[in-house]
């Protein structure tokens, strides 16, 4: 993994911007900057020296690291080991992601370690980091969609069948995500009939008639990283067909779009640009996607409001769909790379 190049970008940012050391917390910003993955960590970055404060629970997995620049430290009472590193660093200025944390964690910090100014970043530059994917992420990623697909694959041909429950069309999916990859991104969304109006209803006790559409959309984490799919499979004749390949159509016209430089909310405007020609603009009720990597919902919101431009590296779901109250929905997504020149749908 390339933790200690992430690091660098970031402390390259600091030094830039007059920020003498950043506190990281969050799982997943722990993890991208450092690869340690636990649900209580710190990580302070200073020009000097980092360090990774975990707590006796997961000081063994932090101590794997063997960056040089990184050092563990056990956590005995985090503020004042705050103020004992700032000090020893002769530290001024300590900034943090207000995305990340909460009220009462920055009053305890500015109480605590009133030596120092406490500045908030007015960006998340570890989040807007993360957007752009480097070279192993792509491939970890590429490697997900392609267990993810096989493993939908596999589960159309043995377990989606008329006459069973939605929650055990869910349950069947969600074992083969968990042994084929390392369990579900997010809890996996199953409806059938006109249960399918609601994007992000629960599977339930409803039995899956023969004629009904059934929505599904689910995801697998494959070495921390998270895929997300939607496909709407039709055991009979249903009228949501018709709408389906609309949805499917507004897809490909908006990936027209997909492309380095571009203002990400035209993305969004395609397809709303496209639906409208059918009338339906209306009954799409969401945004046409979002950045997905070590969370599955990242940076950036693909929404006609975002103003920010598509960077190569960056890898977003696409994702249209259709939904009529009372008689059913329809939704169809991909993950897509945007490249150098456009787009690879992975």
């Amino acid at each position: 993994m390339l933790f200690k190049n992430r690091r660098k970008k970031i402390l390259s940012f600091l030094r830039k911007n007059g920020f003498d050391a950043l506190l990281v917390q969050g799982t997943f910003d722990v993890f991208y900057l450092t690869g340690f993955y636990g649900s209580y960590g710190f990580l302070l970055l200073s020009k000097d020296k980092n360090f990774l404060l975990v707590d006796g629970r997961y000081l063994e997995e932090a101590q794997k690291s063997q960056d040089k620049d990184l050092e563990v430290v056990l956590i005995k009472d985090l503020f004042q080991d705050l103020k004992e590193l700032t000090k020893n660093l002769r530290i001024k200025s300590l900034s943090f992601e207000p995305e990340s944390m909460t009220y009462s964690m920055y009053s305890k910090m500015i109480g605590a370690l009133d030596f120092l100014k406490i500045l908030p970043l007015k960006d998340s530059i570890i989040k807007k980091q993360r957007s752009v994917k480097d070279e192993e992420e792509i491939s970890i990623l590429k490697e997900a969609v392609n267990i993810s697909k096989k493993t939908f694959t596999q589960f159309k041909r043995n377990h989606l069948k008329s006459g069973k429950l939605e929650k055990e069309i869910s349950a069947d999916l969600n074992y083969l995500l968990e042994i084929n990859g390392e369990g579900m991104s997010f809890e996996t969304i199953v409806l059938s009939g006109e249960k399918t109006s609601l994007p992000h209803g629960k599977p339930s006790n409803k039995i899956v008639n023969k004629d009904d559409a059934i929505l599904i959309d689910y995801g697998l984490l494959w070495k921390n990283y998270c895929t997300d799919h939607t496909r709407v499979i039709f055991l009979g004749d249903s009228k949501l067909k018709k709408y389906y390949k609309i949805v499917k159509d507004a897809f490909k016209y908006a990936l027209k779009f997909v492309k380095p430089g571009i203002e990400i909310g035209k993305i969004d405007k395609a397809v709303r640009e496209y639906l409208a020609k059918y009338d339906l603009e209306k009954n799409f009720v969401h945004s046409s996607g979002h950045g997905i990597g070590l969370e599955v919902h990242e940076y950036p919101v693909v929404n006609f409001k975002n103003k920010d431009k598509l960077k190569q590296g960056m890898v977003i779901t696409l994702e249209p769909g259709l939904y009529f109250p009372g008689f059913g929905g329809v939704r169809y997504e991909e993950m897509i790379l945007v490249t150098e020149k456009g787009f690879d749908v992975l």
